[in-house]
């Protein structure tokens, strides 16, 4: 079993250490290299192996969304152009969201299979 209040310190680690952009940078960094004496990579080994346990966790606190959906897609400028497709509750809540590179029906299909398999009510109406 994974400590919860153990790892979410890290990510806060995580924070400090990426969000250094003042001309005190060099003090900051040395004050948590002695602080905390592990590598970035370590870090980002502990967000990769404790994302997925917190994402669970999380998920099970978030409110259930309601049975009127909206789906919808843009596109957006992310390295190049890609499609992002969502699904929205009438009370505005994302259900899920996804980037594709392709405008097409497979990726509107896997955004569908992906909002109905998150495991709340069956939607009553979905608009397009």
């Amino acid at each position: 079993m994974v400590d919860i209040s153990r790892t979410s310190s890290l990510f806060s680690v995580s924070a400090g250490i990426y969000d250094i952009r003042s001309p005190t940078a060099t003090c900051r960094r040395s004050w948590l290299s002695e602080a905390y004496p592990f590598d970035h990579v370590t870090i980002w080994r502990w967000v990769q192996r404790y994302a997925p346990v917190l994402n669970q966790r999380i998920r099970r606190e978030l409110r259930r969304p309601n049975r009127s959906w909206r789906v919808d897609e843009t596109y957006l400028k992310v390295a190049g152009w890609a499609y992002l497709y969502r699904a929205v509750d009438s009370a505005g809540e994302t259900i899920e969201f996804m980037l594709s590179p392709k405008r097409d029906l497979v990726a509107a299909r896997m955004l569908l299979r992906l909002a109905l398999s998150a495991g709340g009510p069956s939607p009553r109406v979905i608009n397009v």
